[in-house]
């Protein structure tokens, strides 16, 4: 897997995690929208997505790279 950060190559051992915090979306709880975070994680075998609510995973979905590039054609 090639990673880059800003342009630049950067040496990736296992995987990647991004974390977008703050994202506010439908996701509700008890009938009051919530604030919460979306974590992607990029593999050598796919891509996982999950929600995260107050340290509790409330939401996930995984693709892996072939399902992926066949969503792309």
């Amino acid at each position: 897997m090639i990673v880059l950060i800003d342009g630049k190559e950067v040496e990736v051992l296992n995987n990647v995690k991004i974390i977008y915090s703050g994202v506010k979306s439908s996701w509700m709880i008890d009938d009051e929208e919530i604030e919460a975070e979306f974590h992607v994680t990029l593999t050598n075998e796919g891509i996982i997505t999950d929600v995260v609510h107050d340290d509790e995973i409330i939401g996930t979905m995984s693709q892996t790279t072939r399902e992926l590039a066949e969503d792309c054609i």
